[in-house]
């Protein structure tokens, strides 16, 4: 017998064209996100500037266009700009969230999938926003497939593992969406991992500083951290870590599972914890009333 109708899931809803992928890992905040990237450093290979500033001037008439819903004249603005500097790979990822806005879901996907050729590295930035494209068409399998090749490639897999985990609770599988859920809290509270995660994020950026890469390079090598992570203060990591509203979203949608499976002791637990992480979370709060029946 199913109970969802009296428990509220988390919000998971983003607006594609304002992707922000926010990351904390102890030294700071990495943002990365297709319409986001107006200028990043690891894509300034300036080699003709005359056509590439005609090319980004194009681009940004196009990202107004885009931002007023008028897709079919930003389609053809990122069209001019990549015909002029064919390796502006931003405006291939903006001309890709033009195309789903549209509808146009086949050749949004194509678009991405040469962004994803084009940058190999970043390849997870576009898998994210193809599932982001089909969860929002309520595609929930197809999204789930590329959340799941996001997270096959992408150094922080939190994000991804939580879209797979809310994808699978939609479609009724809900032994898949509790492993990737799990996989999801493993990915963005394990202490070890993440350092491991921001070395790997770090070797990326500082490829072209060899000194660094190298140094970066040999902590990668060494495969056990334990002796480095004693020199941080992994007690202020966690107090971070289990205060983030998007894990506390996670437990939330994990009590739901539980519930609507009739285990409601266990609903009861993970519905708490997400009201410890974050308690200002009521639909979490409400939940939980609803669950022991408490006023």
């Amino acid at each position: 017998m199913s109970h969802s109708s009296s428990i509220t899931p988390a919000d998971h809803r983003i607006d594609l064209a304002i992707r922000n992928f926010l990351i904390l890992v102890w030294s700071g905040l990495v943002v990365f996100g297709i319409l986001t990237l107006i200028q990043p450093a690891w894509l300034q290979a300036i080699s003709e500037p005359g056509r590439e500033s005609e090319a980004l001037d194009l681009k940004v008439q196009g990202d107004d266009f885009l931002k007023d819903n008028r897709f079919p004249e930003a389609i053809r603005k990122y069209e001019l700009a990549l015909e002029t500097y064919p390796d502006l790979q931003t405006a291939m990822g903006n001309l890709a969230i033009a195309y789903a806005r549209m509808g146009k879901l086949a050749m949004a996907e194509q678009t991405i999938s040469e962004l994803v050729k084009a940058i190999p590295e970043r390849a997870w930035i576009g898998y994210l926003n193809l599932g982001d494209i089909y969860r929002e068409r309520k595609d929930f399998k197809k999204a789930r497939q590329h959340y799941l090749e996001a997270a096959a490639c992408d150094q922080f897999p939190g994000n991804s593992y939580m879209f797979a985990g809310y994808c699978s609770m939609q479609l009724g599988e809900t032994e898949q969406a509790l492993e990737y859920y799990s996989q999801a809290i493993k990915a963005k509270t394990d202490f070890e991992l993440l350092f491991r995660s921001s070395l790997k994020r770090d070797h990326y950026n500082y490829n072209n500083q060899e000194n660094i890469a190298n140094d970066i390079e040999e902590f990668l090598l060494l495969g056990n951290y334990g002796h480095l992570l004693e020199k941080y203060d992994e007690m202020s990591f966690h107090q971070i870590t289990t205060r983030s509203p998007e894990i506390a979203k996670i437990y939330n949608d994990v009590g739901i599972i539980y519930y609507n499976n009739g285990n409601r002791e266990q609903a009861a637990k993970y519905f708490q914890q997400a009201i410890t992480i974050d308690p200002s979370f009521t639909k979490a709060r409400q939940n939980l009333k609803n669950t022991t029946g408490s006023r």
